[in-house]
Formats: C-alpha cells, structure tokens, sequence
C-alpha cells in the first residue's frame, strides 16, 4: 500500500493528475497512459522505528516519447528534494502515515522499448525510507 500513498503524493504536488486518471497503483491498463508505480521486493527494516521499499515508476505518453522522459524525470527530481516528506492518507482506501520519508537512490529515466501497441516505456526506480504509524 506504500506505493500507492507515494502516487497520491505525486497527484498532490500537481506531478500527476488522479488516481485511475494517469496514476496507476501496480498496473498500467492498455488504453491508458501516465505513470504506474510497482513494488520490488519486501519492506526492509532498517531500525526500529525505520523500513525502506524498492518502487520502480513506469511511463508512457499517447503520442510523444520526449513528453514521458520529461514528466518521469521531473518526478525523479522532485523526490531527490523532498526530504523529509509525509505521504498522504488515500481517500476511502487508507488511512496510514508514513513520515520522515525520503527518497534514495532514484535512479535516471531508463527506456524500457516499446510495449505491444508501440509506445515507449520509461521507467525510474528508488527507494524510499520512512516511519509508519
């Protein structure tokens, strides 16, 4: 559920416009475009009040692959400077807090190829530590 705290955090800060509308929580529906958000791995501790998560973000725009590099690398600057941060509870979904979040090792846009209907994917991934309360 992390992650999906992470994408009402980016909607939040105009990065992205709504969940379902082009932010997606572990998918990325054919005849939609925007960001989706994945897990990697298990929630790591890191101490006792700390764990960390592995995300990878994934792009693609309808018409235009210089549009999703750009929006994905904004997003991956924007969490390099957030720091620390607290992601928003998710209407009607959750209600859990996450604070003192910061974003490591967000990586540069990376192109994936093209998916089966020819647009190119780009994706980022980091890893973000944080409190849960």
């Amino acid at each position: 559920m992390l992650n999906l705290h992470i994408l009402q955090w980016l909607v939040q800060n105009n990065l992205l416009q709504g969940i379902d509308v082009d932010a997606f929580f572990e998918k990325m529906p054919l005849d939609k475009y925007g960001a989706s958000i994945y897990a990697v791995g298990d929630d790591i501790r890191v101490s006792n009040t700390k764990s960390s998560q592995i995300f990878e973000i994934e792009y693609r725009h309808a018409t235009d692959n210089r549009v999703a590099a750009d929006k994905l690398e904004k997003i991956a600057m924007f969490m390099r400077m957030a720091h620390p941060c607290t992601l928003p509870a998710v209407l009607n979904v959750s209600n859990r807090k996450y604070t003192h979040c910061s974003f490591n090792n967000v990586s540069n846009v990376q192109n994936l190829g093209e998916d089966g209907s020819g647009h190119t994917i780009f994706k980022i991934t980091g890893r973000i530590v944080y409190n849960k309360i």
